[in-house]
Formats: C-alpha cells, structure tokens, sequence
C-alpha cells in the first residue's frame, strides 16, 4: 500500500516538476509577458502605471487596446485619497486624449476643491473590455487600497473582448473563461496559446477594418434573443462579483447609468424577429411624435428602436435595469446620468448635443459626467464630510479655461469620423479610405489628420509642433495653450509645465502662470513654485493664502538660503498685514539661521540656488572616478550627492555614467538634468544623441528643436543628420 501511495505522489510529481521547470525557464529566457495590471512607472520613481500590455490578458485576434497614462505612489501616505475609475472606451476618453476624460476633469476639479489632499484618480479603463475585465481587475486594485471605486460601464458586453458575440473569446462559458483568466499569466500556457494560435490563423479582416468591425463576431443579436439575454447575465454576474468584494473590503463605489445617442443615429440594423416590430419603424414613429411635439412618447419609441436594432454597440435599457438592481442589493449609489444628460438635451431626448456618434459623449458629454460623478462624491460624503461649496464651481466654468484646443477637437473630429466611415455605421462591403482620401484645410487641421493616421506621431507631439509654429509668428497665448493641453493630458511631465511657464511670464501673466504652479506635480517639494503662487496672491492682496503657500515653501526648504527666502517673503506679509507681532518672530528665525541678515526693502524678486557643502566634494571625487575609468564608484557618489541635494550638474553627469554603463536609468536621468537646467547644451545634446540610439522618434525631435534654439549651429547639423538617418522620411 505504501508503495502505491510512493508511486502516486511520484507520478504526480513528475509532470509538476517538469511544468516547473518549463515555466521557470521560460521565465529566465525572457518568454512571454508580465500581465500585472499595475507595473513601476518607467518615467516616475517610485509610482506605479498601468500595465500597456494588461489587455494581452483578453486580446488574441487584435492589437491589445492601450491604457491611459495615470500614476499613482507605490507607497501610499496618508494624507492621500485614491480613486479607481473603471470602464471601457468612454471612461477612457475616447476619441480624444485623457486631457478631456472624465476621470481626468474629476482629477483637477478634486484638487481644487482639496488643496490640502493629495488626490489620485487613476483610470484603469481600456477600449472593448468589458465587465470580465472589470471582475478580473478588481482583486489587483483592491490591493492598492482605494478610498473609492467610481464604474462607468455596460456597452461592451456583447462584442468587447470576451462578449458573448466577441472576435475575442467570445461565447457564454463562463468557467472557461474564468479558467483562461487565472492561466494567462503562466509563461507556459502563453507559449501554448501562441501555439494554438498560430495553427488556426485564418482569414484577416482588412487593414482598413475599424476596432468595431474587427471585434464582432456575431453581428446580429436579436432583442430578447437568447444571446441578448446572456449579455445581460454576463454583465450582472460580473458586476456581481466586483460589488461584493468591494462590500467585503468596505470600499465606497458609484455606478452610472449609460447614455446612448438615441435621437439623431437610426438603428444599424432592423431584423424581424417573433412578434418583435421592425427596429426602423419604431424609429420612423419616434421622429413623427417629436415632429408633433409629442417628447415624452417620441422617447419612448426612440429608446424603443435602440433597443429592437440588432446591431448591439449600445447597451440595451434592459444593462441600466441591471445596474439600478445591482444597487439595490449592494447599497451602492446609481448615477441618473440618462436624466442629466437629457436635461441638455433638445426636447429632452439625447442626440448628438452631447454625443459624437453612436455612445461615446463629446467634451461638453465628458465634463457632464465628471460632474455627476463629483456631485454624487459630495452627497456621500466621500474625501470628506464638509466640502467647500465656495469652490464648486459649475462644469461650464472650467470648460472655458481647459487644457484642450482646437487640434483635439479636429484630431476627436477625424477619429470619428474615420470610425463612422466603416461598419455598422456603413454595410460592411464598403471600403473605409476616409484617413486616405481626406484633405486637410489647416495646419491644425493636418497635424490632427497625422495624429490619427500614423502611430508614431501622436498627438503629443503635434501639440508640441503647434506650438512652435505658434511661437515662431508670436501668438504666444496659443503656444501655452497647447502647452497647457500636454499639461492637462500628462501631469506629470514636468517639461511642458516648465514651456508653458516659459511662454506665461512672456506674456507676463500671473494668470496664467498660476494655472501651472498650482498643479506641478513636484509642488509639495518645488520651493520655486510654491514660492512664485505665494507672490501671486501677495500681488493680488490675498495675504491668507500668500503665508499659506510661504509656509509651505519653508516646509519644503532643505538649505539655509532657503529657508530664508521663504521667512523673508512671510516677513514682508506681515508687514503688510500691520501684523508686527508676527512680523517681529519672523525676523528672529531668520536671524536664528543668518544672524548677519539684515532687511531690505522688500522681498527679493529671485531665488538664488546655494549648493549644499557637502555635495562638492562628493561631485569631485565622482569626476575622479570617472576619469580613471571606475564608472560604478563614480555613479555611487553622484547618487549620494543627488539624495543630499539635486543637481543640475550631478544628474547630467550621472546620466553620462549610466550611459556608459548600458543603464536604462540614463535616459530619465538626463531629463532630469534638463529640468533642473533646460538651457544646459551639453545635456540636450546627449538627449538627443540617446533618443535616436533609442529610436524613439518623439523624444529625439523634442530635443532637436531645444538644441537647435540653444546650441552651436555646427553641432545641430551634425545631430540632425543623425536624425535623418535614424528616422528617414518615407
């Protein structure tokens, strides 16, 4: 008997080892892909992102979609609350940039609203996931312990990755699914799907074919259909499991209902099915009530005909029946988000008002849901239970002052429309050239086309060539606004803050300056910013919240010099005040630290940065070591003098080391070197020379164009010959 029992274990053993070994081996050789849904930020130490490659996780037919660009502290302070956004390409912001997603207009009005919290918005949402997305995520956020959990979604439960009528492991076996979900992170199982993969790839849909064409798989799902009725299991099930374990975790979450374009988009496809009437008759009746005036009836049927097409991009009313249930049960606030949009609404039926095509809302569409979303926050009492009602301000007001231009809006404007040139939106044997065949009117115009149409120059980047172009002819107010759009979709990029503060003060606007200080992302360390937004408002007389940002900047002080120059500013605001009590200590600390300081006639106007003493040494000794080859000693002090206080010359040099060292830090090590000196040629010269060995296009031509207005015109022809040659025009 023991024998047999040895036998077993041993043959159960064997194929356990050997699957071990595999893995590990694969693991070791640098197979397949780590698909955590969060990873270290490649750009921000000490952060996370979300994972480019997480949607592997569901994507084999189709290039995985992308995530949005939020970070969020590995470690979490205290002080800090964190809010989880989940959905699918509407909570992304499709079609434009993250500077216009909901998640992100919630982001800086949170801020304002809590200047003394640090607020994280971190949007997980992808396009064509749907809710097994969702239930697959939601154990990898918990873990990261969010205050709240904000969903917006619902549209993709029929053709988004994994939908019953997905391209995409579509169906509605549930455990299977399930099953894949846990595998897809092994090495082995990745190796074996490729596998598979490979043997059974067979017709491709054409190049032209939009993600919408690509990701049906059964076109056609009639209403009350069988595989309509499992979409909506699909969705409650899903939805079922995220509530419950946010329950169980004592999580906050808020849920909305989804708005649809019902008015102004007819149904895709009308098909007869039972006693069920025809989708586009229902809809020729709804246009006659409205005709009559007849608004509450003519909803009626439109949303009735929305529901009859049988093309399923839209979510029936029957998934906003589900989420007011899944409310119910799981005591979770459900957003009226149909009524609110409805409100703005002409006669009171959503069309195209606030909706591009068929779901996805347009900005004034985005900044409606960020406010719901607030709104709903402030009746839960959510960050806090006393919010300043003085700061919410209406949505209207921010959308005047938004980081957003005229090129998104023509760059959201080509996106749909190259979407709506394919199917359903046309029969699925027209051919869509509209990226081939349109012919721009502006420059704005082509740099949004370019945009959509190749990979490699995002919008990004034609933000950046506006604005040079806008420089270049004085429109400077133009220049920062695009600036300020880069600023809006990644905050945490601090050159475009440093371009757009650059083109403020030429325009010498405290304004506009102001909008950048107070949202840099280093401002809790920044001395300079937090010193410049107390000058703003001692400008202004708001003496209140001048000391408040002075003190701040004392807080944040880590030289004598300093120090001083924060005491300084406060003294003077005191004096000002008629507060000489107050102004009398201040006086007296910074007698404490400079007993030789005498006053002047007012603040000084600049900051003069002092190198701490012990930082030289270590400096010298670094170049030492450099010189004589030990690269690694040389690297060590330069770190040790960067942790004591950073340098402009200690990054750059560090940068070079690390260069020579084959490290992947060179590279962010040097863009740190041009943010704490961005007139520093040698430091431009070796970003651009690293961006081109890199071959990241964007980056390189970002550089170019600082060296080109900085550096010897000798050497900018030899580094855009360089260019040239790594990035031919084709």
């Amino acid at each position: 008997m023991r024998k047999k029992i040895l036998f077993t274990i041993i043959l159960f053993c064997i194929p356990l080892l050997l699957f071990l070994i595999i893995e590990f081996g694969l693991r070791l050789a640098g197979y397949g892909y780590n698909l955590s849904l969060f990873t270290p930020s490649t750009q921000n130490k000490g952060y996370y992102q979300i994972n480019p490659l997480v949607t592997k996780r569901f994507f084999t037919q189709n290039n995985p979609t992308s995530p949005s660009n939020d970070i969020f502290l590995i470690e979490k302070p205290e002080n800090t609350y964190r809010i989880f956004v989940m959905g699918s390409s509407t909570t992304r912001g499709f079609p434009y940039e993250m500077n216009v997603s909901f998640s992100r207009i919630l982001y800086y009005r949170l801020k304002d609203l809590f200047p003394d919290r640090n607020i994280e918005v971190v949007n997980v949402a992808m396009a064509a996931i749907n809710s097994y997305a969702l239930a697959d995520y939601i154990d990898e956020i918990l873990e990261q312990k969010p205050d709240a959990i904000l969903i917006y979604a619902g549209h993709n439960e029929y053709y988004g990755a994994m939908g019953v009528a997905s391209a995409e492991w579509g169906g509605n076996i549930r455990w299977i699914k399930k099953i894949h979900l846990s595998l897809i992170h092994l090495r082995t199982y990745q190796l074996i799907q490729q596998g598979i993969l490979s043997l059974l790839s067979g017709k491709k849909q054409p190049t032209t074919a939009t993600l919408m064409q690509r990701m049906a798989k059964q076109k056609s799902i009639p209403y009350k259909s069988e595989a309509y009725q499992e979409g909506i299991e699909q969705f409650t099930l899903n939805m079922d499991e995220i509530l419950a374990k946010a329950k169980k975790n004592n999580i906050p979450v808020i849920i909305s209902e989804l708005v649809s374009n019902v008015r102004t988009l007819p149904p895709f496809q009308s098909e007869k099915y039972q006693s069920y009437p025809l989708a586009d008759s229902v809809f020729v009746q709804a246009q006659m009530a409205e005709s009559n005036g007849d608004y509450t009836k003519a909803r009626q049927l439109y949303y009735r005909a929305k529901d009859l097409d049988v093309i399923r991009f839209r979510a029936p009313e029957d998934i906003n029946v589900a989420i007011h249930k899944l409310g119910e049960k799981w005591d979770v606030p459900v957003i009226p988000m149909i009524s609110i949009f409805e409100k703005y609404s002409k006669n009171g039926i959503i069309g195209d008002e606030l909706i591009l095509e068929h779901l996805h809302p347009n900005a004034r569409g985005y900044f409606l849901i960020a406010d719901a979303f607030l709104h709903t926050m402030k009746r839960q009492n959510l960050i806090s239970s006393n919010w300043d009602t003085t700061l919410l301000k209406p949505f209207d007001s921010y959308m005047k002052v938004w980081g957003y231009t005229l090129l998104d809006s023509l760059a959201a404007d080509k996106s749909i429309k190259a979407l709506t040139a394919g199917w359903p939106f046309k029969p699925d044997t027209v051919i869509n050239n509209f990226l081939y065949t349109y012919h721009p009117v502006s420059l704005e115009d082509s740099l949004a086309l370019l945009s959509i149409k190749y990979d490699n120059l995002s919008l990004t980047l034609m933000h950046q060539e506006l604005a040079r172009n806008y420089e270049k002819v004085g429109a400077y107010q133009k220049a920062y606004n695009e600036y300020l759009a880069l600023v809006y979709t990644s905050p945490y990029t601090l050159n475009y803050y440093i371009e757009a503060l650059r083109l403020a003060d030429i325009v010498k606007s405290d304004s506009l300056a102001f909008i950048l200080l107070k949202n840099m992302p280093t401002l809790d360390s920044a001395v300079f910013a937090l010193m410049r937004l107390g000058k703003i408002y001692l400008k202004q007389q708001q003496h209140s919240d001048a000391l408040r940002f002075f003190k701040r900047a004392l807080i944040a002080s880590k030289t004598n010099n300093d120090k001083v120059y924060a005491l300084e500013a406060m003294y003077f605001t005191y004096m000002e005040m008629g507060d000489k009590s107050k102004a009398k200590r201040t006086l007296l600390e910074i007698r404490d630290i400079d007993p030789n300081y005498k006053i002047s006639s007012g603040p000084k106007k600049d900051l003069v940065v002092v190198v701490d003493p012990k930082v030289k040494p270590l400096i010298e000794q670094a170049i030492q070591k450099a010189r004589q080859g030990q690269l690694k000693e040389a690297a060590e002090l330069l770190q040790q003098s960067i942790q004591i206080q950073e340098t402009a010359f200690a990054c750059q040099m560090l940068g070079s080391v690390l260069y020579k060292l084959n490290d992947p830090g060179a590279f962010a090590m040097l863009e740190r070197a041009y943010t704490l000196n961005p007139t520093d040629e040698a430091t431009i010269n070796n970003l651009v020379v690293l961006a081109v060995l890199q071959k990241n296009f964007q980056k390189a031509r970002f550089y170019l164009e600082k060296y080109k207005n900085i550096g010897s015109p000798e050497q900018y022809v030899q580094l855009q010959a360089m260019f040239n040659k790594a990035f031919p025009i084709k």
